[in-house]
């Protein structure tokens, strides 16, 4: 837009008198110096054969004709100011901007044209974003109030007044400003600032008011190959309330490109949701895994990133920019993510998941080990599950294959765990270590165990490292009732009988090895010492029962129908040495 906003003031001839007036001085001061002025004749006059100086007399006027190129040189500088006060010059540059956008032929219409353009195009955009009188002149004393800053605790009066001024200046020309509004959106907060793109000739000398270039508006269209009706529609008036321009919220997902990376983190410019805005990804948020700068979490400049948005409106860190927000956003989240559907899927048994993890062991703690897998996820592992390894300092930084024991789903966002209730995933080394034990010994095996720790009906053992828990019923086959303490003691080598040998299932036995039930009461070191020899015995009693029992089972699916005929009970028996599902030690 062009407006014309004063009279250019041409005055040449004034400023010419203004000026010579101090050079008139600065003459009159050369000719009336006392080092011109001799009593006599002219020296060039005098006589060569004689040759004397001319006697010098003391001026009266001497004092002042001294002073007068001083007072030359200050009337000179003073009049030169006066001189580009006096002549208002028009403004004819842009700022770095040009006043029209080169791009072919300009637009050059005829005022009729220009009025008949102005008028229609006018009409189209209002209808798309009308405003009432009313309106309008509540946004000016909206903006009036921003201007003067009334309600702060002390009075500024330069800027009341300039507050003042700006509302005059629209109030005044009411009409073309509800118009340029539609034009120029900011024409009413920044009234003033419309006076440094003036580049038109004045209408008069007198006509002080603005006026718009319809000429420079035409030219915007045709340049941008679009009008400002269509970006109106695209906007919504520009109030931006399409889904299209809803701007990011907190949980949402954005995409944006690495401009700048610093001890602080780095800043990306969010490019998705059509929206242009400044983001920060903290150095803690930008990876799961423990990083000490973005650069080690892979951020360079350049690099397009998705991130989740965690906050919004936050304040900026740039220097200098102390009202402007932005976005925080992390990828470390989005890792979580991933990293969790990744646990669960292993967890649950997924088809084509691997059960088993990668960690390395972080620190060594008085409840067990903390660890974290490769994708940055932290847990922990109970030093039940860690055999002979609990409380080994020489086990940090040490890989180790795991599985999963427990999964909290209402723990997976805290990402550093202080207490041992924060841990969101609970590993088990012992499974894998049973795995590897379970390709070692096979069932009916002997092996050399550990006590560890004596319950009421239960006994923790380690084999080979590996820790199991006995139950009391797989201790012995007495029917008496008995104390465990007053048979064994912890730390005490025994031998156990390898029940079970399937890795998820393992299970151990001393009740395996007794000749005769409760003989582990009684000779404890004879049990031991012909252990194996027994275990032979008693692998092949195994063997037939479930060889017996595999017969049974296929001969009443072979005939239904003697599943439901009735049979007579069978004469009781003694308790057999080998162990079923449904043993019990209620009798304990």
């Amino acid at each position: 837009m062009a407006a014309s906003l004063r009279p250019m003031v041409n005055r040449p001839v004034a400023a010419a008198v203004l000026l010579l007036i101090p050079f008139l001085l600065n003459v009159v001061s050369y000719f009336q110096s006392s080092a011109f002025l001799v009593v006599g004749r002219p020296l060039e006059n005098l006589s060569t054969e004689k040759p004397r100086l001319a006697s010098m007399r003391t001026s009266d006027s001497d004092g002042v004709c001294g002073m007068l190129p001083v007072v030359g040189l200050a009337a000179t500088m003073g009049f030169v100011a006066a001189g580009r006060a006096a002549v208002q010059r028009r403004y004819t540059g842009s700022y770095n901007l040009d006043t029209r956008m080169p791009c072919g032929e300009e637009t050059v219409m005829t005022k009729e044209e220009q009025a008949t353009w102005l008028k229609e195009k006018t009409a189209e955009l209002e209808e798309i974003a009308p405003m009432t009188d009313q309106e309008f002149l509540d946004e000016v004393e909206e903006l009036a109030w921003g201007w003067g800053r009334h309600l702060l605790p002390f009075a500024e009066k330069r800027r009341i007044e300039t507050a003042n001024h700006k509302r005059k200046v629209i109030l005044k020309q009411k009409e073309l400003f509800k118009t340029l509004r539609l034009w120029h959106p900011l024409a009413l907060k920044y009234p003033s600032l419309l006076k440094r793109f003036d580049s038109a000739q004045p209408s008069t000398r007198e006509n002080r008011d603005l006026r718009i270039d319809v000429e420079y508006l035409a030219n915007e269209e045709k340049i941008a190959d679009f009008t400002y009706a269509e970006f109106l529609k695209e906007t919504d008036g520009l109030q931006f309330t399409g889904k299209d321009w809803a701007a990011p919220e907190v949980g949402d997902v954005v995409e944006g490109t690495v401009k700048c990376v610093n001890e602080d983190g780095a800043f990306v410019e969010i490019d998705s949701h059509r929206v242009k805005s400044w983001a920060q990804v903290p150095t803690q948020f930008s990876s799961l895994k423990p990083v000490s700068s973005a650069e080690e979490a892979g951020l360079t400049v350049g690099k397009v990133i998705k991130a989740a948005v965690i906050e919004k409106g936050a304040g900026s860190v740039v220097p200098g920019d102390q009202y402007a927000v932005q976005y925080i956003l992390s990828l470390q989240s989005l890792e979580l993510s991933a990293a969790w559907e990744k646990a669960q899927a292993s967890f649950d048994l997924v088809e084509g998941t691997d059960p088993f993890f990668k960690v390395t062991v972080l620190k060594m703690e008085p409840w067990g080990a903390s660890v974290m897998t490769e994708d940055g996820l932290i847990g922990m592992i109970p030093n039940r599950d860690l055999g002979n390894k609990a409380g080994d300092v020489g086990m940090v930084g040490a890989e180790l294959t795991v599985s999963i024991d427990l999964l909290k789903e209402d723990k997976k966002d805290i990402v550093n765990p202080q207490m041992v209730s924060d841990y969101p995933i609970i590993f088990s080394y012992s499974s894998v270590m049973k795995k590897e034990l379970a390709e070692k010994y096979k069932k009916g095996d002997v092996a050399d165990a550990k006590i560890v720790g004596l319950q009421v009906t239960s006994m923790d053992i380690e084999v080979d490292g590996v820790p199991f828990q006995m139950r009391k019923v797989d201790i012995s086959a007495t029917r008496q009732n008995w104390d465990l303490s007053k048979v064994f003691v912890t730390d005490e080598m025994i031998k156990v009988y390898c029940i079970e040998s399937d890795p998820t299932s393992m299970r151990w036995s001393i009740r395996a090895l007794e000749p005769q039930p409760g003989a582990i009461l009684l000779r404890k070191d004879k049990v031991f010492e012909d252990a194996e020899a027994t275990a032979k015995i008693f692998f092949e009693k195994q063997q037939e029962e479930e060889q017996k029992m595999f017969q049974t089972v296929q001969s009443e699916f072979d005939d239904p129908m003697d599943i439901l005929a009735d049979k007579p009970d069978p004469s009781p028996q003694a308790p057999s040495s080998v162990l079923q599902d449904d043993d019990d030690d209620d009798g304990f």
